[in-house]
């Protein structure tokens, strides 16, 4: 306990933060101090300052516990590696979406596989990646994808379109029977 009171004061972090943390992250006084001082030095190396992971911990708490295993930084890696984009936009990526970073790494797994290998498409030149990581893999994914794979191809339609909105726009749209 005494140690992460130390990390809490490195990081000025309030008294209501800390409540805040320690209320609603799931166990991070249960974890390892490593656990909650890797978040932030894993971001720190990734370009997110300090400031910017204690505003992510304000609204999502449970990101206290994401780095378990490291697994922050394989998260971040399968990203990096299947959009291709540079480091700055997954820095911002990470600022403005750490709710798809919460997402446990085998859903990020399963959806990133499904959507290369079963669609056979290069995440790098899909514009929805990586912001379709956010949708859930049973409910929206998968049966969508599956679906239109059958009706149209594995290419035949566009990944934003199929995913991105609601269950009656989305057979309104692809003329399905709902």
């Amino acid at each position: 306990m005494t140690l992460f009171c130390g990390q809490f004061k490195k990081y000025k972090l309030s008294p209501r933060r800390i409540k805040n943390i320690c209320i609603n992250s799931g166990g991070v006084l249960g974890a390892k101090l490593s656990n909650f001082k890797g978040i932030f030095d894993i971001l720190k190396h990734m370009g997110v300052p300090a400031r910017d992971v204690i505003k992510v911990l304000d609204y999502y708490p449970e990101f206290a516990l994401q780095n378990r295993e490291n697994l922050l930084w394989k998260k971040w890696k399968i990203i990096r590696k299947e959009s291709g984009r540079d480091d700055i936009y997954l820095r911002n990526f990470m600022k403005r979406h750490p709710d798809i970073m919460i997402k446990s790494l085998a859903s990020l797994e399963a959806k990133v596989n499904y959507v290369a290998r079963i669609l056979n498409r290069t995440l790098k030149y899909e514009r929805a990646f990586p912001l379709l990581l956010h949708f859930n893999y049973n409910d929206v994914i998968r049966p969508r994808g599956d679906l239109l794979r059958a009706k149209h191809g594995p290419r035949g339609f566009d990944l934003r379109q199929a995913f991105g909105h609601s269950d009656q726009k989305f057979c309104k749209f692809y003329d399905i029977d709902p």
